[in-house]
C-alpha cells in the first residue's frame, strides 16, 4: 500500500544495521473525538521519559501536520490546509524550519491534493515527514501513513538509543496497518498508495555530534545542503525508488518481485 519496495533507512554518524528487537506496547491516549493523540504520544516514552526531549517546559513538544482529510476542489498552486497543536513552543517551528505544500495545477480540479507531511519538534530535536500519494485514494493514504509512522515511531523502545531500528520497524508497521484496513475496506489501497520519508534529527546533547536518521520509500527524495568552499552543496539522502534506477530494478527482481 505504502509502495513496492521495502523501506531503506541510512543514520549518518551513526550505529550500523542490526535486527530490530522492539516488542513495545503501549496504550494509545486518544482525544475528545477518539482518534489517537500524537501530541500526547510526543510527550511519552517507555520508561516514563518524553519521546521528544525538551530540558524546560516552555520547549514542550510541537506539532504540525497537513490536513487529514483534503476537501478537493482547490485551484491550483493552492496551500495545504495544515492543523497545528503547541504547547508553549510555536516559535521553535518560525526558528528552525521552513515548509511549503502547494496542489500542482491539475486537468481536473476536484482531485485534491495528495501530498502530506508531518512535523514535530521540542527543543532542538525534530521528527519531519513527506508523503506523496498516488491513485484515486492516495490522498486518504498518505494521511493515513504520515499519522501511524509517527505513532508507531514515538512508542518504540529503541526511539532515542537505535533510531534506525526504530525507523525500520515504523514503516514495517504501518504497512501492516494499510494491508489489513484496506482487507477491511477501511482504506482503499489496492490501486492507492504513497511515498514515505522521514527525518529525525538528534542534536549532539544526546550524542558527541549531531545526528541525521533517514528512512524512505519511493521516490519523495530527500536532500542535504551542505556547505563547502564558501557555496552550499546539494548531498542526496535517499535512492529514489524506480525501475528506470538498474539497481532498484535488480533488487526487485531479486526479490522475486515482477517489473515492465
Amino acid at each position: 500500500a505504502m509502495g513496492t519496495c521495502q523501506s531503506s533507512s541510512h543514520a549518518y554518524k551513526a550505529e550500523g544495521k542490526s535486527k530490530d528487537s522492539s516488542r513495545h506496547q503501549a496504550e494509545v491516549p486518544r482525544d475528545s473525538n477518539g482518534k489517537v493523540d500524537i501530541l500526547e504520544l510526543l510527550k511519552r516514552a517507555p520508561g516514563g521519559k518524553a519521546a521528544l526531549k525538551s530540558p524546560s517546559t516552555s520547549e514542550l513538544p510541537c506539532l504540525l501536520l497537513a490536513c487529514a482529510l483534503p476537501q478537493g476542489g482547490e485551484e491550483a498552486f493552492a496551500a495545504k490546509t495544515v492543523e497545528k497543536k503547541v504547547e508553549n513552543g510555536e516559535a521553535l517551528f518560525g526558528k528552525t524550519v521552513g515548509y511549503v505544500c502547494m496542489k500542482g495545477r491539475k486537468p481536473d480540479t476536484s482531485t485534491p491534493n495528495q501530498d502530506h507531511f508531518i512535523m514535530a519538534q521540542a527543543s532542538n530535536t525534530g521528527v519531519y515527514g513527506v508523503f506523496d500519494g498516488h491513485g484515486p485514494k492516495g490522498h486518504l493514504v498518505s494521511s493515513y501513513a504520515a499519522s501511524k509512522i509517527m505513532q508507531h515511531l514515538v512508542v518504540n523502545t529503541n526511539f532515542q538509543e537505535k533510531p534506525t531500528l526504530a525507523l525500520q520497524a515504523a514503516f514495517e508497521k504501518t504497512q501492516r496497518d494499510c494491508h489489513v484496513n484496506d482487507q477491511r475496506k477501511a482504506l482503499d489501497c489496492k490501486l492507492s498508495g504513497t511515498t514515505a520519508t522521514v527525518l529525525l534529527d538528534f542534536p549532539a546533547t544526546w550524542r558527541r555530534t549531531r545526528n541525521l536518521f533517514v528512512a524512505h520509500v519511493g521516490d519523495s527524495r530527500a536532500v542535504l545542503a551542505c556547505t563547502g568552499d564558501h557555496k552550499l552543496l546539494a548531498k542526496e539522502l535517499t535512492l529514489d525508488h524506480k525501475l528506470s534506477i538498474p539497481e532498484e530494478r535488480a533488487r526487485i527482481e531479486a526479490a522475486g518481485g515482477a517489473t515492465a
